[in-house]
């Protein structure tokens, strides 16, 4: 085989990769925007799928999961969910939010909720937190241009108690 045979083996087989990408990213492409399937292997228009997710929704509000624990001076404080979900901050919402509202019945994702609550008290107490109860609530605000958290303060803010946990 020649160098020339070589460099046009090469070229076709970058071109059929660069085809190959193409055609599924339109085959998530369409799913996404049109609920149409191509036919292409099920799990690689899924794969394609998945990075259309921004594309597949639009809300004009924040969400966050919140935990705060009950002191021994009787305060609520504020515990960081960082340790638990070692995730970008996007991901860690739908990951929180996935954990709770897994079904659509109110009485399962409050299920949920208590569930992660006992959980989460044992881990903090395993951090070395004196916590003697945990309250788990969803919250949401308004967007902001001005970043994510700017609005997340009364009166915009509306939060729902999931779960309280008492030891």
């Amino acid at each position: 085989m020649g160098i020339l045979t070589t460099m046009k083996l090469r070229r076709f087989l970058q071109h059929a990769v660069i085809l190959f990408f193409i055609a599924f990213q339109v085959s998530g492409f369409m799913l996404t925007m049109f609920r149409v399937w191509m036919p292409f292997p099920r799990s690689l228009t899924l794969f394609s799928y998945g990075m259309m997710a921004p594309y597949q929704a639009y809300d004009r509000y924040n969400y966050d999961f919140v935990a705060e624990g009950l002191t021994v001076d009787g305060t609520w404080e504020p515990i960081s969910l960082q340790p638990y979900f070692r995730v970008i901050l996007g991901e860690a919402v739908v990951r929180k939010f996935k954990l709770i509202f897994t079904h659509p019945d109110r009485e399962h994702a409050r299920a949920n909720a208590l569930l992660i609550s006992s959980k989460l008290l044992q881990l903090e107490r395993g951090r070395g937190h004196s916590i003697k109860a945990i309250r788990l609530s969803w919250q949401q605000w308004p967007q902001s241009p001005q970043g994510m958290d700017t609005l997340r303060q009364s009166p915009h803010l509306e939060s729902t108690l999931l779960a309280t946990v008492y030891d």
